[in-house]
């Protein structure tokens, strides 16, 4: 008879389960592997959850330079449930840039991620202005003298 107490209860422990919300990243600005990030815009990062403000979670995002040759300087704040970096000078063009979400970032309701983020994006080649001027040569055949 246990049996069929067990049936309706093993039906509503899926629905449970997928109410659930966990605490993951849910969206990248821009997005990973970009190749034309805006040299003066700045790295978000989207949660599921709203964030701690909290220094520990201030402080999860970091953003690396390759031509910086480390960590960058700039400003990350947290506002509701995204984590934003702004440069304190703007990327350099064609710069490799890494972003990193460590497991320290934590909810509101201290949650905190269950595994860490790692991407990179490269920042806005500059074209030169070039105008080019074209330039005509008139061939002028002669007829050899006879």
């Amino acid at each position: 008879m246990k049996r069929y107490f067990l049936g309706p209860l093993a039906f509503l422990l899926p629905v449970a389960a997928a109410s659930a919300q966990s605490f993951a990243v849910t969206g990248l600005l821009p997005a990973a592997n970009s190749t034309a990030m805006p040299r003066t815009g700045s790295v978000s990062v989207r949660f599921s959850q709203p964030l701690a403000a909290d220094a520990a979670t201030a402080g999860g995002l970091k953003v690396f330079s390759s031509q910086y040759s480390g960590l960058l300087p700039g400003t990350t704040t947290v506002a509701a449930n995204s984590l934003t970096f702004q440069p304190a000078n703007g990327f350099r063009p064609g710069e490799k840039v890494l972003v990193s979400v460590p497991t320290t970032v934590r909810s509101s309701t201290g949650t905190t991620l269950a595994r860490p983020t790692v991407y990179e994006l490269t920042a806005a080649a500059q074209g030169a202005a070039v105008r080019l001027r074209p330039r005509l040569r008139w061939l002028w055949a002669t007829a050899p003298s006879t």
